[in-house]
């Protein structure tokens, strides 16, 4: 299908009739920097990034015209000098090469209309911040290397040249600019712009170039990229290759901060789990736009997307990139042996703030002073690196992208699961994964706080507490028929659990139907399938992976991930399966200094009443015990327990 259009009416298609979400999107690509670490800031840095991107080719993918890629590109620093040309070229004074930031935009490019809306908000943003704007400078580009999609769909490419006020720290700037980009979006979303304006980068730092087409033709399609004057210490490439999504412009990469290759298999979750706390989420530093950065993750990106998404709210809020990695991508830690009790209390302490985007990763990036690639916790993605005799630092998905000399070789090796390496720019240091594990173990006694704010709960069964429950006749009949538990249940799944202690083995191929379609009676659990990664994802058993996996399970609200402060009176479990001797530890607990409620999760089923009518008397009960939870959550409640031991002939339990 060659026509853009017709593939767009494909997707829409798809989407309206439930086979297609965007929110399910995924890619797995070829990444990697090139970086200096004497302070070289040259155009032959830039030079080896665009050749190693065009070493990646075979880690994308090629439309079917045979040109048309699924996206690549670079991210450099902002060759300032040759930007204050610019603006200085344009009839304006030359500024002070500090004071400069710079907008990589995308607007559309065929509906002039669109394109004066986009750059109207732009420029009222930039007013309401009062910045100076120098000029919207049109990026000179060669459409004719793309193949038939991508020129269909190819965006009016322009840059945004800002001026900082007089008296603003560049930390502020930085911090300004990503209020102002969070604050477009918001309006682009008010004025259905949403799908025409997206901005590759907004800094006083970072540079994006990149579009929807293959590695080998970043350096043909912009032709800035081939001046001698584009210099940058470092340059972070990236190779996309879509998995199971529509390629797009705005889903290539490198994004704002970060390139990505692999799957973030938790995705849904932390989707879920940033939407529902960011009310509470407070920065001093956003003043009064708290609200403009919502929503933190923009909704319909791929989840490379939302994670720098989330990496970028984190480090605006004043925590540094190497932070917001170990944060969002942490090492395996709570079983690791040859770890440091003080770094394990360091992502202990990270791990009351935000649950991992977890999933195979390699991930270079680069914000403010530091530049660094990293592996997951895993380690299901290559990241191979060299340093050399001359300062320079590359990493990359594959041995070989950047062609050096082997006698300038001084060290070379991989990454391994959880590693980071890094350079300090200001410093003009190599920092290796124990360097920056230092660093973190340096920064505050996290040892002290874990110790004073985060409890286990005693799991353990003792066998000196009588915690069984027996049901008989009719009552056990009514509760295997309420729950469930089917003869077969009991004989196939039950039973060899309770002899053996482990899952029986069965034979491969499962005829089950949907349970939509089951004529007999069925839990509501089974409405629920578990989602994989299905492309690129060994499987992983939490028996056999016990190094890099854990059950442990956080109770009590996560504090603000934006802030610095102790952990507070955080519960944990060793695992999520809770015995009534656990609820009775937990409910000891009442006061000390948990607030903990017991909500009756059963109704009136008024069994001689049709089923339409029961249906209704579910969802009055369901809205009754939101109500009661919600109004416990205001007053201070933090443990709330669900109980459906109050079922009867007469009331049956709410699903959970």
């Amino acid at each position: 299908m060659n026509d853009l259009k017709e593939q767009l009416q494909l997707q829409k298609y798809l989407e309206e009739n439930g086979l297609y979400e965007k929110s399910f999107e995924h890619d797995n690509c070829g990444v990697g920097f090139v970086a200096s670490y004497q302070g070289e800031n040259s155009h032959r840095i830039v030079s080896m990034g665009l050749k190693a991107v065009a070493c990646l080719t075979h880690r994308g993918a090629v439309d079917a015209d045979m040109v048309t890629g699924d996206g690549a590109g670079i991210m450099i620093q902002i060759p300032k000098k040759l930007f204050a040309t610019y603006i200085e070229e344009m009839g304006h004074r030359r500024p002070d090469e500090d004071s400069i930031g710079v907008g990589m935009i995308f607007l559309p490019r065929e509906d002039i209309d669109k394109q004066d809306m986009c750059r109207s908000l732009v420029e009222s943003a930039l007013m309401e911040f009062n910045f100076k704007l120098y000029a919207w400078r049109y990026v000179p580009v060669n459409p004719e290397v793309l193949g038939p999609k991508a020129n269909q769909s190819r965006p009016q490419i322009e840059q945004v040249l800002i001026g900082k006020p007089e008296g603003m720290s560049n930390e502020d700037f930085e911090t300004k600019l990503f209020l102002i980009q969070k604050k477009l979006m918001r309006d682009a979303d008010r004025h259905s712009l949403a799908g025409d304006l997206y901005i590759c980068s907004l800094s006083s730092e970072r540079i994006v170039f990149k579009g929807l087409f293959n590695g080998n033709q970043v350096s043909q399609f912009y032709d800035d990229l081939n001046s001698e004057e584009m210099v940058s210490p470092y340059c972070i490439f990236h190779q996309r290759y879509s998995t199971n999504t529509f390629p797009s412009w705005a889903l290539a990469q490198p994004f704002r901060i970060l390139a990505h290759n692999g799957e973030i298999n938790t995705i849904a979750g932390n989707r879920i789990w940033m939407l529902a706390r960011e009310e509470e989420l407070e920065c001093k530093k956003w003043g009064e736009y708290q609200k403009e950065i919502h929503p933190i993750i923009r909704p319909h990106m791929s989840d490379s997307a939302s994670l720098d998404n989330a990496m970028e709210a984190i480090v605006r809020s004043g925590k540094d990139v190497l932070q917001a990695k170990a944060m969002l991508v942490p090492n395996a830690w709570s079983k690791n042996l040859t770890m440091s009790e003080e770094l394990k209390s360091f992502y202990e302490y990270n791990n009351t703030l935000i649950e991992p985007w977890d999933g195979p990763a390699a991930l270079a990036f680069a914000e403010g002073d530091w530049i660094g690639g990293a592996l997951d916790r895993n380690g299901l993605r290559p990241a191979r690196y060299a340093v050399t005799e001359d300062g320079l630092l590359v990493m990359g998905s594959e041995a070989g992208l950047v062609q050096v000399e082997e006698e300038l070789v001084i060290k070379k090796g991989r990454l391994g699961p959880g590693e980071m390496i890094g350079i300090n720019l200001k410093e003009k240091k190599l920092y290796y994964n124990e360097d920056i594990n230092s660093l973190f173990e340096k920064k505050y006694d996290y040892r002290e706080w874990s110790k004073e704010n985060v409890s286990y709960l005693n799991q353990d069964l003792d066998s000196s507490i009588n915690e069984t429950i027996t049901y008989k006749g009719d009552d056990l009949r009514r509760r295997q028929i309420l729950f469930a538990y089917s003869p077969f249940k009991q004989k196939s799944v039950i039973k060899p659990q309770a002899h053996q202690g482990k899952e029986a083995i069965s034979s491969m191929g499962d005829d089950t139907p949907l349970s939509i379609l089951m004529l007999s009676r069925i839990g509501l659990y089974t409405y629920f399938r578990q989602r994989f990664a299905q492309v690129t994802n060994p499987p992983i058993d939490y028996m056999r992976e016990k190094g890099v996996t854990s059950l442990y399970t956080r109770l009590v609200k996560k504090m603000n991930l934006f802030g610095d402060e102790k952990p507070q009176n955080c519960l944990v479990l060793s695992h999520p399966y809770l015995t009534n001797l656990d609820l009775k530890r937990i409910r000891e607990m009442e006061g000390k200094p948990y607030k903990i409620l017991t909500l009756d999760a059963t109704f009136e089923a008024h069994l001689e009443t049709e089923a339409s009518q029961s249906r209704n008397y579910l969802e009055t009960a369901l809205d009754a015990l939101l109500d009661q939870a919600l109004k416990a959550a205001t007053s201070g409640t933090n443990i709330l327990i669900l109980s459906d031991k109050k079922l009867s002939k007469e009331r049956a339990p709410i699903p959970m």
